[in-house]
């Protein structure tokens, strides 16, 4: 009897042309628009708000949490970063002149070829951050903790890092005209290669190179 009954149920879905339901799977797109973008959209007036940040000139975003975000290529002039949660976000290109990062959590943070003249970072968590060929002429980073970055052909004319922490830090071919690093912390793990420190302030400065 099973037989027969299994049989005609076939028969039918042959002549009928009809195909057993499939379970909907939500994880395949179905639709044909292609790929789509989750992330955060500029707001109606163009400006990109993440975690309540406006992410434009002057904005204070004090304490903001974005880390991983890509801000690379942004126009920050003057934002507040303070106290700001930073780590391995990217500000590679981007605009922070005046922009202020003291006591900030930037470790692992990217600025390749940021602009970064007159910002401040005091107290700053800075370890492995990666400022290649970024520009912080006049910038006060004193008391940063710069183990492990990478400010190798930085333009830091008279930036201050009195009492900042570079510890096997590589400041190769990096221009420390004027500069202050009184009480500031090298080891023998700090690259300074080709580093220049015409007229940079020493005094107090542990494994400066007070002959160069």
């Amino acid at each position: 009897m099973f037989p027969v009954v299994f049989s005609c149920i076939l028969l039918v879905f042959l002549v009928l042309n009809l195909e057993p339901a499939i379970a909907f799977d939500e994880d395949v797109n179905y639709g044909d628009s292609g790929w789509t973008y989750d992330g955060p959209q500029p707001g109606a007036d163009g400006v990109l708000v993440i975690n309540g940040c406006r992410l434009e000139p002057k904005s204070d975003c004090s304490g903001v949490d974005l880390r991983h975000a890509n801000l690379s290529n942004l126009d920050l002039f003057g934002i507040n970063f303070a106290d700001a949660k930073l780590a391995r976000a990217r500000f590679d290109d981007a605009n922070l002149r005046f922009a202020n990062f003291d006591r900030a959590d930037l470790k692992g943070a990217s600025f390749i070829r940021a602009f970064m003249q007159k910002s401040k970072a005091r107290g700053a968590d800075m370890r492995a951050t990666n400022m290649e060929y970024a520009r912080i002429s006049a910038a006060d980073w004193s008391g940063a903790d710069l183990t492990a970055a990478n400010l190798e052909m930085v333009r830091a004319n008279k930036v201050q890092l009195k009492g900042a922490n570079l510890t096997s830090a590589n400041l190769q071919e990096m221009k420390l005209f004027d500069s202050n690093l009184e009480g500031a912390f090298l080891d023998d793990g700090t690259n300074i290669t080709f580093a220049i420190f015409q007229d940079a302030y020493m005094q107090g400065c542990h494994g400066c190179p007070f002959d160069w």
